[in-house]
């Protein structure tokens, strides 16, 4: 959300967006390398990378069936950290219906082309990836659906009802 926000501003102020990318999540769930010293290492090896041809030129040359095996990997780091986020959900009826929902659009949509095919260009650009609709669609879905506060109020009674038997049994 903070990147969708920081994109907008950057385009109202005519600048390039600063985002972070998914990739990262897979990169850090595969090495275990969480330290900004080794992003400022890389920083400095793009930085030298883009000044120096030669060095350009040896980055290029990787063949395209490393780098597709790697991100293969990097990507299904990235699934498996969804999944493991997912795992601490607690599945009830109104959860399921925030994770189905939102996953059948981004999947559906940039099936069917044609569903979309009247919409001007630019609304086009944001359906086709289905992934813009669905982010949508789930934070529609987690502020229509009802249960929410429901579900603060089990967990305020819970504490309460703790608190109220360990004043008891230490009455």
């Amino acid at each position: 959300m903070a990147d969708g926000i920081s994109s907008i501003f950057a385009a109202v102020f005519n600048a390039f967006p600063q985002i972070s990318f998914s990739q990262n999540v897979g990169m850090v769930a595969l090495t275990g390398v969480v330290s900004r010293y080794v992003v400022a290492i890389g920083g400095v090896f793009l930085a030298l990378a883009g000044l120096l041809p030669k060095l350009g030129a040896v980055i290029t040359s990787i063949p395209s069936g490393v780098l597709g095996g790697a991100v293969l990997i990097m990507f299904a780091m990235i699934g498996s950290a969804g999944v493991q986020m997912l795992s601490q959900v607690n599945f009830n009826k109104r959860n399921m219906m925030i994770i189905g929902v939102p996953l059948a659009v981004a999947v559906g949509l940039p099936v069917h082309k044609g569903l979309y095919a009247g919409l001007s260009e630019n609304l086009q650009a944001i359906i086709e990836s289905g992934l813009i609709p669905a982010a949508l669609c789930a934070i529609v879905l987690n502020l229509v659906l009802p249960g929410r506060d429901s579900m603060a109020g089990e967990v305020e009674e819970e504490g309460g009802e703790a608190l109220d038997t360990a004043r008891t049994a230490g009455a």
